[in-house]
């Protein structure tokens, strides 16, 4: 176990709620629009120029390894736990991945319901947005094959904002 106690100050940082005056859900929306509209050279949800120069005909493969190897893993379980020692107020944010462009995904799907119940179990709320099927994939969370677009960007800050309650 590591010695976090001594060095966790309890209260050290509190953020307080201020007055907002930000409409999240029309931000939400402006940016949806806009991501989407720089996507109509393909059916993926993926930037013009990017899909253009680096994808087009190509589609990618999920290469796992087994828990046990999994070093990322293991790392992530033990930044929870260690986490949930110091009585931090954390929240995860889980990434998504475009399902469209990895023809296997969801061989990911095990180890991220691993990670998600990781966070539950140590009593920390995540924002999971990511999906292995195209049916439920918000096609302009991304803005190329794994890197956010503004829009999902902006799901992060709802979350954060409402997370951490930081408007009134």
């Amino acid at each position: 176990r590591l010695p976090l106690k001594k060095y966790h100050k309890k209260n050290a940082y509190q953020p307080a709620p201020v007055f907002c005056s930000l409409n999240i859900d029309s931000l939400l929306m402006s940016t949806k629009a806009l991501t989407l509209a720089g996507a109509t050279n393909n059916t993926m949800g993926i930037e013009n120029s990017y899909f253009s120069q680096y994808v087009g005909e190509k589609r990618g493969r999920i290469y796992t390894v087994s828990d046990i190897h999994n070093r990322e893993l293991q790392d992530c379980r033990m930044l929870i736990q260690m986490l949930k020692a110091a009585n931090a107020h954390a929240s995860f944010v889980i990434s998504p991945l475009n399902p469209y462009y990895f023809r296997n995904l969801r061989d990911l799907d095990p180890v991220i319901s691993a990670v998600e119940h990781e966070i539950k179990a140590a009593g920390f709320n995540a924002l999971n947005l990511y999906t292995s099927d195209t049916t439920t994939y918000d096609k302009a969370l991304l803005g190329d094959i794994m890197h956010m677009s503004h829009y999902g960007w902006m799901q992060v800050n709802k979350f954060i904002i409402h997370e951490y309650q930081l408007c009134q």
